[in-house]
């Protein structure tokens, strides 16, 4: 039985809805939304463009084939500009705002050269207190994020601007490979300074958590049409998966 494209991707969209809407005050999302209103659409052009395909008794088997090939690549790259606008406008939007929070709770830097220089050799010192500890611990590189984490959690605003600032840190993997990383991820930075300020003033960062909330709501919807056009709709046979070839950035 050949599966109706719009169905798949409409059943997955009401179960991630169903699961943030609650969530949302100052947002909407739901099957009117204008985001998802475009997913339906596209959706029913495909499966319209399919049944055409079908349809046509002027094609060959080989030319049905490559129609279906035309077609899933074209739908596939409208998910993908889809994904653009929406997800990543919304990751923009986010990042704007953590960036502010992030201003805010930085620790202020001295503008006088010396004093600037005398802080910078007090992180330096504090940088090397902590790695130090670490080490001395016998922490293996598994646990070391994990430590460095908890050290910075329970730091005072020194210790965290001095992690914060630290030169990118080179460190073997468990496999033996090299990697070049932040001693302190940035993830968790800006999650501190989000916690601050809706400590400091609670409500303020409200908006922020429901862009959050409705950036990953978009974006499992994203990858849940992208995965419902490549094992939900036929495939030709004998013909390279044009979804997984563009996945893999072969055009």
């Amino acid at each position: 039985m050949k599966t109706n494209l719009t169905e798949r991707v409409g059943l997955s969209i009401k179960t991630i809805v169903d699961g943030v809407r609650s969530k949302l005050r100052h947002f909407t999302l739901d099957p009117s939304s204008t985001q998802l209103r475009e997913v339906t659409t596209a959706t029913q052009r495909y499966d319209a463009g399919e049944a055409e395909i079908d349809a046509d008794q002027n094609l060959s088997p080989n030319g049905r084939f490559n129609a279906l090939i035309a077609l899933k690549k074209e739908h596939y790259a409208h998910a993908l500009a889809w994904i653009e606008k929406n997800v990543d406008g919304l990751s923009k939007r986010i990042g704007i705002e953590t960036a502010s929070y992030m201003a805010a709770a930085r620790l202020t830097r001295p503008t006088d050269a010396v004093a600037r220089l005398t802080q910078e050799l007090r992180f330096q010192e504090i940088r090397e207190s902590v790695i130090e500890a670490i080490e001395d611990g016998d922490v293996d590189v598994v646990m070391r994020p994990i430590v460095l984490a908890r050290v910075y959690a329970e730091g005072d605003a020194e210790t965290r601007a001095a992690m914060e600032t630290a030169p990118m840190q080179i460190s073997i993997t468990p496999a033996g490979g090299v990697t070049v990383a932040p001693l302190i991820p940035a993830t968790i930075v800006e999650e501190r300074a989000i916690a601050e300020a809706e400590l400091a003033t609670p409500g303020t960062v409200e908006q922020l958590r429901e862009l959050q909330t409705l950036r990953d709501a978009l974006a499992a919807i994203g990858e849940t049409w992208k995965t419902a056009l490549h094992t939900g709709t036929r495939q030709p046979l004998g013909v390279d998966d044009p979804i997984v070839s563009m996945a893999a950035g072969k055009k």
